[in-house]
């Protein structure tokens, strides 16, 4: 648990860093933060993996339900805006589409973590509202696009 105490103290003073308390967005178990930009929230997590004897810091954030129609067409879109991105990536977490940066904690630095929050936060506010509007015809199922 302390190798764990230096990651939570590193995500905690970039949450600090971006202007926020982080005790107020601390989740139920240690090392779980919940930030929010507008109406998207930013999971933020630090957990380690015994076996392999290593922490990881992910910053997930959800971008949309996956819609029932045109699925191929959007995760063909969404492949091609990985290519755009810096770090993060779109993934499928269960029923939805999440933007998702995962790297290993050890000699992550408070400008890393801030970084990664802050870019993250940036995404889900750009392409949410985008992929929404073009798959779900602001909020209604909507026809496949072309």
């Amino acid at each position: 648990m302390q190798e764990l105490t230096k990651h939570y103290t590193t995500v905690e003073n970039a949450i600090r860093e971006i202007g926020l308390d982080p005790e107020k967005f601390r989740g139920q178990q240690a090392g779980e933060w919940t930030l929010r930009r507008g109406d998207h929230a930013i999971w933020i997590d630090v957990w380690d993996d015994p076996a392999e004897q290593v922490a990881y810091l992910q910053v997930v954030a959800p971008v949309m339900e996956i819609p029932d129609e045109s699925q191929t067409v959007l995760y063909a879109e969404l492949l091609q805006l990985n290519l755009q991105l810096c770090g993060i990536a779109f993934a499928v977490h269960g029923e939805k589409i999440v933007l998702k940066g995962t790297r290993v904690a050890e000699g992550l630095d408070v400008h890393e973590a801030y970084a990664m929050i802050m870019l993250i936060s940036k995404y889900v506010s750009n392409f949410s509202p985008m992929l929404l509007k073009k798959y779900f015809n602001n909020g209604q199922p909507g026809t496949p696009p072309k």
